[in-house]
């Protein structure tokens, strides 16, 4: 493919794919598959760039795709905390400072919710001072 489209290879494999057929051995089946495959890769590279954008490093941005899939990035744009509920290894802290990337404010109540709950299943006395903290910034909004 190289061969025949040169550096516009990306390009027709994207806007042209019927195109594809021109070079020798690559049939209509064969074509589909290559477009199907580059379609789902630019999709991956688009979740990427948005979790890597948000400071979500390698391993963890993996470990996101690999649970929600193509809904990455929807999941995380409507309610970061899930991370820390569906994905093992990602805590509340974790998810906390990607919701503050991503623009949620300190005194939201998807935040306090969030952080009761870790509070709740962690159990830990010093975490009671989160919980008094997100609720008093709660009552200073308010």
């Amino acid at each position: 493919m190289v061969r025949a489209f040169g550096e516009k290879v990306f390009d027709i494999i994207e806007a042209e794919p019927e195109r594809l057929r021109e070079v020798t051995g690559i049939g209509q089946v064969r074509a589909r598959r290559i477009t199907d495959a580059w379609a789902e890769q630019k999709i991956i590279r688009e979740i990427m760039v948005f979790l890597y954008s948000h400071g979500v490093g390698t391993a963890r941005a993996v470990r996101i795709y690999k649970t929600y899939g193509l809904d990455a990035v929807q999941v995380m744009s409507e309610n970061p905390y899930r991370l820390a509920r569906d994905i093992r290894g990602i805590g509340f802290k974790t998810a906390d400072a990607i919701a503050m990337k991503l623009g949620i404010e300190k005194t939201a109540m998807i935040r306090v919710r969030a952080g009761i709950r870790n509070l709740w299943i962690t159990g830990t006395s010093r975490k009671m001072v989160l919980a008094a903290s997100l609720v008093s910034a709660r009552e200073r909004r308010a």
